[in-house]
């Protein structure tokens, strides 16, 4: 019945994707949607003109409700899975469609106070290990009540279930890539101090779970943190910020404990000019048990676009060095582990954010409104002491050099092609394919096969 479905909604997308518009964009993060603009602009279908502002009295601004989607269909293909290492019983090989529906309403009371809910349903069709980020049948994403203080500086105070996404997401973000995104339970304070923006938060994390509203929030793990964002030249941005991270009962190296990490972190970022960047340093410091954290991670965006060309040429290189465990048993833990972050490699890899060089250069050009980027990866261990880390860096999932045996240091080499075509504001499309040629390091810890990856999405949201 669900394939039935998917068939169904994957025809009707295509059928509205012969006729399109043009229009204001639609945010990632919903709740900062701008209803009312969206809902005069005439260029965009009339449906979804009205469903972007509902007054229940007429003539007045407020009560009013909004209501929005979202609609991502996956089609995803691997050949040798994790280099030919799969659970026993699944074969390294897989076809299978991941399909996510989101539904929210925004329901503005008054000028000053706003109640945002937004639902969830994710399905995995065909796929042989289902983790917990890619099936949940039914549940609540967000549900928050946002509160406008308007004094000498305006503030804002959200309580509930929410999304957080700062930065590049190299610390906190959604988890856009796979299925389901994440999100927190938990208070938010919003200020404005003239062109100065910081944010004061505590939340714990929602553990997501297969079957009809059973979703529940992580009591074990609870995040505070302040993130400060300024600018400090024309066009660039400087943000500052502070992370707690708490996770109690933690299993790591060999053993159970309370962990508390803590993380400052610096970014530099220009994405205005043709010359962009984004630069980031980060360091964490705390205690896992009576074991002292000291790790770090140092990355950046440096590339040049040439948008008044034919093609609209662009080249980039992304580097990434996350810190790793230096000697094992040493009483200093060096692994590195953010609170929810975007994978420091991509979604068709699984290497988790700690013991990590990443070095991709990329060039892009456009043919027809289509961007089609040619990126070239290496991935390897930073260090021999460490090994490889699971996608949220809380499990060792291939081991590290011992007395007896040197595995290496080289993950994987990998060359990529992306397809990105965005048909308007509601509809668009990417095609990724990419071959991973594995590294000393995946051939002497397992099977060591090389991997191909693919995926194509098609999103639609309104």
């Amino acid at each position: 019945m669900r394939k039935k479905y998917s068939i169904l909604i994957l025809s009707t997308i295509l059928h509205f994707l012969l006729d399109p518009v043009n229009g204001q964009n639609i945010n990632t993060l919903r709740p900062l949607d701008n209803n009312k603009r969206i809902s005069t602009d005439t260029t965009d279908w009339k449906i979804h003109r009205v469903l972007k502002d509902i007054n229940f009295v007429s003539g007045k601004e407020n009560p009013s409700i909004s209501f929005g989607g979202e609609i991502r269909q996956q089609l995803r293909f691997f050949q040798h899975m994790n280099f030919g290492d799969v659970k026993p019983g699944s074969q390294d090989h897989d076809i299978y469609l991941l399909q996510r529906y989101n539904l929210h309403a925004d329901f503005r009371l008054s000028k000053n106070i706003r109640l945002f809910g937004q639902m969830n349903s994710n399905f995995a069709n065909g796929k042989d290990n289902v983790s917990p980020v890619d099936g949940d049948d039914l549940g609540v994403l967000q549900a928050f009540v946002d509160f406008q203080f308007n004094q000498a500086a305006p503030v804002q105070l959200r309580l509930g279930r929410q999304e957080f996404s700062f930065g590049s997401e190299r610390m906190l973000g959604t988890r856009e890539g796979p299925n389901i995104r994440q999100s927190f339970d938990g208070m938010r304070i919003t200020t404005k101090l003239n062109k100065i923006t910081g944010d004061f938060l505590i939340a714990q994390p929602l553990r997501t779970m297969p079957g009809v509203f059973d979703n529940y929030r992580n009591k074990s793990v609870t995040v505070i943190g302040t993130y400060w964002t300024s600018p400090f030249a024309e066009n660039s941005l400087v943000d500052a910020y502070y992370f707690g991270h708490r996770v109690e009962s933690l299993k790591f190296a060999g053993d159970t404990a309370t962990e508390n990490r803590n993380t400052v972190g610096l970014r530099f970022s220009n994405s205005k000019t043709p010359f962009y960047y984004d630069a980031e340093v980060i360091y964490q410091f705390g205690n896992f048990g009576a074991n002292t954290i000291s790790a770090w991670q140092i990355s950046s965006i440096i590339g040049y676009r040439w948008s008044d060309l034919a093609l609209k040429p662009r080249v980039q290189i992304r580097e990434g060095i996350i810190s790793g465990d230096r000697v094992a048993g040493d009483g200093s833990i060096n692994s590195f582990r953010p609170v929810s972050a975007r994978p420091p490699v991509n979604d068709m890899l699984s290497a988790g954010p700690s013991n990590l060089i990443v070095l991709t250069p990329e060039a892009e050009i456009t043919i027809n409104g289509v961007a089609v980027v040619f990126r070239y990866m290496y991935i390897r261990k930073l260090t021999s002491a460490d090994g490889m880390y699971s996608v949220d860096a809380s499990t060792l999932v291939r081991p590290a050099d011992d007395i007896d045996h040197a595995f290496g240091n080289s993950i994987a080499q990998a060359l990529i092609t992306e397809l990105n075509y965005v048909f308007n504001q509601h509809f668009s499309l990417s095609f990724v394919a990419g071959h991973f040629f594995a590294g000393n390091y995946m051939i002497n810890t397992g099977k060591g096969e090389n991997n191909s990856a693919s995926s194509l999405r098609i999103t639609y949201k309104f």
